[in-house]
Order: C-alpha cells, then structure tokens, then sequence
C-alpha cells in the first residue's frame, strides 16, 4: 500500500525538488469568529506578512470560510483548511482512547473527506499551533488537534511549534498524554505558570502580546466610549442572567452617569445579549460589533473604565492604558486567566464571581505601568517569532 507519507514525498520533490523547508502552517481556534482567537491569528498572520510576504501560510482552523474572509487582508499568500479539526472528529473516542485512529488515518488516510489535506500537511515546512485555551478538558475533542500535528510530525519530520498555550483544567488522561508528547515539540511555550509546571513547558507570555512589539500595527481605535462593557453571553448560564444584569445596573449607576457608554462583541452575537438591558439605563449606549472593532482597532484608551469577563479583552485594554473591573466565570479556567494578567500587572480590580462582584463593587482600577510592560512582552513575544521564521 502507498502511504500518504510516500505521497507526500513524491508531491514535495515534484514542488520543491530537494527537501528545503515548504509552506508554513498555523492551527488555531479561529473563525467562528472570536476576538482572542482571531486577534492572535492575526497578528501572527501579520507578522509573517512582513518577514515572508512570498511563502504561502496554511491556516488550519474550525471555520476555514469565516477565517478566509477574516483574514483576506493580513497575509498575502494565506490559504485556509480545517483539516486537523476534522481529524480530530474522525474517532468515535474522545481523548488518548481514540488516538490510534488519527495516527492511522495520518499513515494511511482512508477518509475522502480529509485525504488531500492530509498529504498536503507532508508538504509544509513547520507546523505550528497558535496560542490560546481551546486545547483545556472543557472542549476535550480539541486535544485531538494537537495529536493530528504530532502524527504529522512523526509522518513526515517536520519541526512542529507550540506557543502561548493555555492547558488547564485537563482531565487525567489528557494530562498524562501530554506530558508524555512533550519531547514531539521543537518549541514548546505556554503562557502561564500552572501550565508550564504541569507539562514541563517553557514559561513565556500570551501570543497576543506579540500585536505590541516593534513594527507592528496600530491595535486600538482613535474613538471609543468612556464606560465598556464586555460581559459574555456564551457564558451566562454560568454567571445567573439575574445576577449579572443586578451588577451591571449596580456598575453603571455608580461609574456610567454622565460618561458615554459602550457594549462590545467579541463572539457575534452572543456578546450583545445584553444590549437592550444596557440602553434601559443608558439610552444612547454605543453598540461596537465585532465587525467594526477588527475594521476600526480595539475601543480602549486611557481615559475608559470597563466592566468585562473576557480575557483578551482585560489583557487588550490594559495594554490600552485603560482601567478596569474583571469578574471572573468557570472557575479553574478563567481564574486561572484573569490572574496570570494580574501577576503581568495590569492593575484591574477582579473579582472571583459575578456573586462576589455584587456583594462588592471595586472601583476599576489600572497600573499606569502596563502598556510599557505589554510592548516589553511584545518584544520578547517578537524575539520568538523571529527564532521560528528568521527574516530574510
């Protein structure tokens, strides 16, 4: 039988003709579209463009259609697949028990669906699997992702990159895989203690960090609202629907009078489910979807106090110079998030709960220190990216 290894073999020496490094390929949890997976994306994406406009980028992610658009305009030569991701979906098992099965399909193929992207990953020059938390027990399928770029690795030896991970909670036998996958990785980094101790990788700093380093583009919009509000709607089954709208009456009446008055989308349309409560007690409140904060930059100066339980939002708008208040939801997730920014210095007020948060109301508050410690980041974040692709 012809492997897809020997396929893809064939296929490199037909398009390269001797073994030097091929396309570039990126994983990651864009397209559905959310602002934390989409603003790491593109910044990598971005910062590819400037060191090689003429290689072709492969972005394998959940919503290849989505991301084609998202992203039409960050690299020139980008390409789109959700290859892994549908690997990752192949076994009827979820987690290390259905591994086999993708290391199989990655010798052998055997699924039309995915065949050709298959023998197309032995054609690429690195992968390397964007930054972020879609790889903790909460979404266990996506561990799968991560055992796709290791057959790959061991199919056709290219070096294979992680960075800016973020892998808590995980379950036992995700833990125990993945500490055991640790040596498959040529650059493995995560973004917060827990998870570096626990895996044995090397501690570094959000992806999303890499947007505030030298040479890169402007991140923030030239107008926004005083007063933001970022309260997710894809988690308020967690946070009580009725608790929460109690803080944000309780929020606004003590920071909103007389301020101008925003809500932000970072998932469409889950984030403005709370829009209409918000205009009942500040009529003229500004509704900035996700569509205009990526056309427009990110609506954070450092005159602005916000009330959020995002992640990349507190970490985006700190850097922004902007105060804050961040109520935390899932705990053993988004605490653990919340409060790796905190040790960077942001500076917001938090509270663990939205419960918590109505029992007491902090102030926002900021570290007027943060956005010279996110451009610090930045460069450290930019010394990494220019170890994996060096500038020509």
């Amino acid at each position: 039988m012809t492997t897809l290894r020997q396929l893809a073999r064939r296929g490199r020496r037909a398009v390269f003709g001797n073994p030097t490094p091929g396309p570039l390929y990126l994983v990651s949890a864009a397209g559905q579209p959310n602002f934390g997976d989409e603003f790491i994306t593109r910044v990598w994406l971005e910062f590819l463009a400037r060191a090689h406009p003429d290689v072709d980028v492969w972005l394998d992610c959940p919503e290849p259609g989505r991301a084609a658009h998202i992203f039409r305009r960050s690299h020139p030569r980008l390409r789109t697949t959700n290859t892994l991701w549908q690997l990752a979906q192949l076994p009827a098992e979820e987690g290390p028990a259905g591994f086999p099965v993708i290391e199989r399909f990655m010798r052998d193929g055997g699924s039309p669906k995915i065949d050709l992207g298959l023998r197309a990953l032995g054609e690429m020059g690195s992968i390397h699997l964007l930054g972020g938390g879609y790889i903790a027990s909460l979404w266990p399928r996506h561990l799968g992702v991560v055992m796709g770029a290791v057959a790959a690795r061991r199919q056709f030896g290219m070096p294979l990159y992680i960075t800016g991970q973020g892998w808590v909670p995980q379950d036992t036998d995700a833990r125990s895989w993945l500490r055991g996958a640790r040596n498959e990785f040529d650059v493995a980094e995560a973004r917060d203690e827990q998870t570096a101790e626990e895996f044995d990788l090397d501690l570094g700093v959000d992806d999303a960090y890499l947007a505030f380093g030298p040479y890169t583009p402007p991140v923030f919009s030239t107008a926004a609202p005083d007063v933001m509000l970022l309260l997710q709607g894809d988690m308020i089954q967690h946070m009580g629907r009725e608790a929460t709208l109690a803080v944000l009456d309780a929020f606004l009446t003590r920071f909103g009078r007389g301020r101008s008055v925003g809500v932000m989308e970072a998932i469409p349309p889950e984030d403005s489910w709370l829009l209409d409560d918000v205009r009942r007690l500040a009529p003229r409140a500004t509704f900035v979807p996700f569509t205009r904060v990526w056309h427009e930059g990110f609506p954070a100066h450092d005159d602005q106090q916000w009330l959020t339980t995002r992640f990349h939002a507190h970490l985006v708008a700190a850097a922004g110079g902007a105060a804050g208040t961040v109520v935390s939801v899932l705990p053993g997730y988004y605490d653990v998030k919340h409060e790796l920014l905190l040790r960077n210095g942001t500076g917001w007020a938090y509270a663990p709960s939205v419960q918590d948060l109505a029992q007491h109301m902090p102030a926002p508050t900021r570290s007027l220190h943060f956005p010279e410690t996110a451009r610090a980041f930045g460069a450290e974040k930019l010394s990494l990216a220019a170890r994996l692709y060096p500038w020509r």
